[in-house]
């Protein structure tokens, strides 16, 4: 919410009930603070607490809000009684968290599961972890490869946001400070606003310098390594580049600081635990033991000190005998190599859009292989019976040359109405007579579910068999659930030659509301 950071956070022996956070990084209004807590309440359960947070600079401001009437009267309406339900809280310039009107100090354990909470809605809503997909995972600049990894720079969006991550970074900045080391530039923007909140630094600030992650640990980088320094580095999932940078500096341990972790080595100190969300998924690996690559996974390296992947390249790719199975090598030397199975051409002269590979079934059905035409006998003769009444095909070449083989093979059965799709309505059809649709080829399945639609007519003891000479759908699910949606109400199927990618299929279904 503009003006606003909300978020809910749990606190100890709560009974499970979280409490609404509202923190404000300047102005603190009463209008958004009514908004805030009547869009919450209508997306979650009443909350225990409301806390309300602004800084230490508009403690009169916040305090006047104890006595604004319209305000507790909406507290009150919403949540309860206001003088128990609303805490209004200030931070200052050393990162503690007051309570307003008593001047208590908000309990450490309160406040360190309050700051969690709030950077982790903000690590889930602006996306921290990058994850990879199935064929690739990323290479680390520390050299090891993973499925996912953290990226800081995606959390530093919302000013509001920004401003509550900076109050944990508060404690660290002492007045003796005088560099602050980070090891990527994206995180300035957070170390400059936590600079400013402290307040601490009014002739000159410290000077903010990025030393590009492990880039330094390689080419020696020239660290002032005094008391008057800080290390900051954005996020790790095993802690390796701060140990690095403790072995290769006079650091003490405390100067050495990790925002955003998952996982530290003994003795490392972190401000952001993000280990439960969703970082549990998280796998590293030493190049030589990874596991994505063993699964033949592509390696993707994440450079500079903004994290990013690499930029994509080409790499030339040579298909070698091994990568083909004898399947795959017998269609395409039958019908590749023949000049049916073509690549990236128009259908038809009415399509707009060009196939990425076409099979011309006009010429494979001038001098069809022996397998095919065995499979085409052994289906006509399965499924053309006396009760045929009418053979429809699509309209297109394909179907219709098909069509027109199959009629020479069963000339010996008299009676059999033979039309297109497009002349069901105009010619008619025996509500009780079986009908045989024929298809060429298919690349989606959509002409043949519109086929089973429009035989809805048929009386439900008349049967309809699909006969498709070429199936071209994309993958073996896609094929299933076709033949599912064709087979609803207990058909059979019969599948004539199988086709690496594209399987040649020969459908059954005797039932007519498929």
């Amino acid at each position: 919410m503009k003006g606003c950071f909300a978020f809910r956070f749990e606190e100890v022996n709560a009974r499970k009930r979280e409490s609404l956070v509202l923190f404000f990084s300047s102005d603190v209004s009463a209008d958004i603070v009514v908004k805030a807590v009547k869009d919450d309440v209508e997306k979650n359960l009443v909350p225990a607490l409301i806390y309300l947070i602004g800084p230490e600079s508009r403690k009169d401001e916040i305090k006047s809000l104890s006595n604004d009437t319209s305000l507790l009267s909406e507290i009150d309406s919403f949540v309860g009684e206001p003088v128990e339900k609303l805490k209004l809280l200030t931070f200052d310039g050393a990162g503690a968290i007051n309570c307003v009107l008593d001047n208590l100090v908000l309990p450490a354990d309160v406040r360190r599961r309050l700051i969690i909470s709030g950077a982790g809605k903000i690590f889930e809503k602006r996306k921290g972890l990058i994850v990879s997909a199935s064929n690739f995972h990323f290479l680390k600049p520390s050299g090891d490869h993973c499925n996912s990894f953290i990226r800081a720079s995606n959390l530093l969006i919302s000013g509001d946001e920004v401003a509550f991550l900076a109050i944990a970074l508060l404690p660290y900045l002492t007045e003796a400070l005088k560099t602050i080391y980070v090891d990527t530039s994206s995180i300035s923007y957070l170390v400059s606003v936590a600079i400013s909140m402290s307040g601490r630094y009014k002739e000159s600030s410290p000077t903010i310098e990025s030393f590009e992650s492990y880039a330094a640990l390689n080419q020696r980088f020239d660290f002032v390594e005094d008391k008057s320094s800080l290390v900051l580095i954005s996020a790790t999932t095993s802690g390796s580049l701060a140990g690095k940078i403790k072995k290769q500096t006079s650091f003490e341990q405390s100067q050495i600081i990790t925002l955003f972790y998952s996982k530290l080595m003994q003795g490392q100190e972190g401000i952001f635990d993000i280990s439960g969300l969703g970082s549990a998924s998280i796998k590293s690996y030493k190049p030589e033991d990874c596991d994505l690559c063993k699964e033949g996974s592509r390696l993707i390296r994440i450079v500079g000190d903004q994290f990013l992947p690499e930029t994509p390249a080409n790499e030339q790719f040579l298909i070698r005998k091994v990568d083909f199975s004898k399947a795959r090598e017998a269609f395409f030397e039958e019908y590749a190599a023949k000049g049916i199975l073509k690549w990236s051409v128009l259908p038809n002269m009415e399509s707009s859009s060009r196939e990425h590979f076409f099979i011309d079934v006009e010429k494979s059905l001038e001098s069809p292989s022996k397998q095919f035409s065995a499979s085409l006998d052994f289906s006509v003769n399965k499924y053309f019976s006396r009760h045929v009444g009418t053979v429809i095909s699509l309209n297109d070449p394909g179907s219709l040359t098909l069509a027109e083989l199959i009629r020479k093979k069963v000339e010996q059965v008299e009676g059999v109405k033979w039309i297109s799709i497009d002349e069901i309505a105009s010619e008619g059809i025996d509500p009780k007579s079986s009908v045989v649709v024929v298809a060429g080829a298919v690349t989606s399945g959509r002409k043949l579910l519109d086929a089973s639609r429009r035989l809805r007519i048929l009386d439900r003891a008349a049967s309809i068999t699909y006969i498709v000479g070429f199936s071209k759908l994309p993958t073996d699910p896609d094929l299933e659930q076709l033949r599912k949606d064709i087979e609803m109400g207990g058909a059979s199927v019969d599948s004539s030659q199988k086709v690496p990618n594209a399987e040649n299929f020969i459908e059954n279904t005797d039932s007519v509301g498929c």
